[in-house]
């Protein structure tokens, strides 16, 4: 059986349709073998049975205790240590895949250590923002964990941006939250909730900064061998 080159990971909750279609936008523009790894809350009956009753290839699921926007990294640091893919995508339930072929940049550059960043209509490239990162799995298995804090696609870019490890990459992802696009406008999204003060704070950017340097050392052996 070959490799698995791509393990995408998101948290869901309450959004079987939206799931979905946004799996099925990754699966119609795939060209190698991929896994889908969601989680979800376990008051979340509506969705957990939609993917019983009719399961998707390559996609798999866990259950966990309800613990929120507040804890999101809890249940995206469990996605990425269950990963298998050589890169592991952060991703979201109700995003769109728009690219065509869209792995086969990870193809090119598997056993590269970066930071790779796609494009969104959060216009992120020209500020360095990384909405949807993917990470080697390595970044996973040397920290231990995707996130220290909910913010999980902003405490990689911090880690990519210092690093001077991300690549900004032409792969196209629409982003159809109710902020950007008036869709989805439902009470998962009336419900989200961020820290932004603890983000900054001194504690969380000591974590960021010793991750950072783990990372570093670590990049840093690859380039002896």
């Amino acid at each position: 059986m070959s490799e698995i080159l791509t393990s995408v990971i998101l948290p869901s909750r309450a959004r079987p349709e939206q799931l979905r279609r946004s799996i099925e936008s990754l699966k119609t523009n795939a060209l190698y073998r991929m896994e889908v790894l969601v989680a979800f809350d376990d008051d979340d009956e509506r969705s957990i049975m939609s993917f019983v009753e009719d399961p998707i290839e390559g996609m798999s699921f866990i259950v966990m205790p309800r613990v929120g926007y507040l804890f999101l990294h809890h249940y995206v640091n469990r996605l990425a240590l269950m990963a298998r893919g050589r890169w592991v995508f952060l991703w979201n339930d109700d995003c769109i895949m728009e690219s065509s072929h869209w792995d086969e940049i990870l193809h090119e550059k598997r056993g590269e250590f970066v930071f790779l960043n796609p494009s969104s209509n959060h216009d992120n490239h020209p500020s360095g923002a990384c909405i949807f990162p993917i990470v080697p799995r390595s970044y996973v298995s040397t920290l231990g964990h995707f996130s220290r804090s909910n913010h999980n696609d902003t405490y990689v870019e911090k880690i990519a941006n210092v690093l001077g490890l991300r690549l900004d990459i032409p792969m196209y992802v629409r982003h159809e939250r109710a902020d950007l696009t008036g869709l989805n406008n439902d009470s998962v999204y009336a419900e989200r909730a961020f820290t932004t003060s603890d983000f900054y704070g001194a504690e969380m950017q000591r974590h960021i900064a010793e991750d950072a340097e783990r990372i570093r050392v670590f990049a840093e052996s690859l380039n002896r061998t």
